[in-house]
């Protein structure tokens, strides 16, 4: 009877373990199955994202005859303007935040590098960076994106982080100047060109259902090393500061540096990125590194990047487009036939 005992309960132990092996296996079947579900939720809310994007754009368009230019910059004390994306806080629900910083929109007065020590940034009361720290517009952000939320500027607070990037143009334009930093080329050609001025709907004689306005760039490089976005620690309030256009080599800079003495040479990118290579590229060239001409198009969603076309659709572009095309999008007059992306 003794043995009898022994033998059920051996028995009832070997239906346990292969119970659990068999529940083990079933786990790992499923959740491949489910983490492609989240992903493929987070891709969704990351197009959604950009559609609310290109809403804004055009509720700009339509209020302004424009969309907003990348930048304000005035030359009397050569400051960082406001971006983009702060002209657009009114059509994204963020109207009470955008009439808190409206006036300190106009550069002469303050600079947007939420570190500057200008008299408009020192003095202003309350000072600007404290309006806009840690201030998260859920829109900007992608779910699946591994980049840092936000940045810090010494002393000064923590700056929002955008997952998407303003389309300068491509870096086969006619207008793009290669004197740019790091080996970088810097275009005219797209819908954030650069400059005080937005581009008008009529110069984008490619159609806007051929052109790209914003691309994402949610996704930290290979290596980890340098974040490779267009923005500095200021986060996606800062602009650039050269208030010209790139028009070919040498218009919008002769050398490419920073140089707080002479604006007009400062190419440093914020904000917008002009197209080199295909999306998610390998390497590290030092043309991709952050603030540089050529921050590339990056995401951790599978096989490419979401695209803001300028009639507020939005495309899912593959890492294996052609790259002549992706240029062709990156550019509102090329001329050229898009072709199938």
């Amino acid at each position: 009877m003794h043995s009898l005992r022994a033998s059920r309960r051996g028995f009832t132990l070997i239906e346990l373990l292969v119970v659990i092996a068999i529940i083990a296996i079933l786990i790992a079947l499923l959740l491949p199955a489910v983490q492609q579900a989240r992903e493929a939720a987070r891709r969704t809310q990351c197009k959604n994202n950009l559609k609310q994007v290109g809403l804004a754009m055009h509720n700009y368009e339509s209020t302004y005859l424009m969309f907003p230019p990348p930048t304000t910059y005035n030359g009397i004390n050569g400051a960082h303007g406001p971006t983009h994306w702060v002209r657009i806080m009114p059509y994204i629900d963020q109207g009470p935040l955008f009439q808190k910083v409206a006036p300190y929109t106009d550069a002469i007065l303050t600079s947007w590098w939420m570190n500057s020590t200008s008299p408009g940034q020192v003095s202003a009361n309350p000072p600007l960076w404290q309006l806009v720290d840690g201030f998260k517009p859920p829109m900007f952000r992608c779910p699946s994106s591994d980049l840092p939320e936000t940045l810090n500027e010494t002393n000064r607070g923590w700056y929002m982080v955008s997952s998407y990037v303003g389309i300068a143009g491509s870096s086969q334009h006619p207008t793009a100047d290669p004197n740019g930093p790091g080996a970088s080329i810097c275009s005219g050609g797209g819908l954030f060109t650069g400059g005080n001025d937005g581009v008008k709907i009529a110069q984008v004689s490619d159609g806007t259902s051929n052109t790209m306005m914003v691309g994402e760039q949610s996704a930290m490089p290979p290596t980890g090393a340098n974040l490779r976005i267009a923005q500095s620690a200021s986060g996606l309030w800062m602009g650039g500061k050269n208030a010209r256009v790139p028009m070919g080599p040498g218009t919008w800079s002769s050398t490419g540096a920073h140089n707080t003495g002479n604006t007009n040479t400062d190419m440093r990118n914020y904000g917008i990125t002009t197209v080199r290579q295909s999306p998610n590229p390998s390497g590290t060239a030092n043309f991709q590194n952050s603030n540089n001409c050529n921050t590339p198009l990056k995401s951790r969603h599978t096989g490419g990047v979401h695209g803001l076309l300028c009639d507020g659709s939005v495309r899912f572009i593959s890492d294996n487009v052609n790259l002549p095309t992706l240029y062709n999008l990156s550019d509102r007059d090329d001329g050229n036939p898009l072709g199938e992306f």
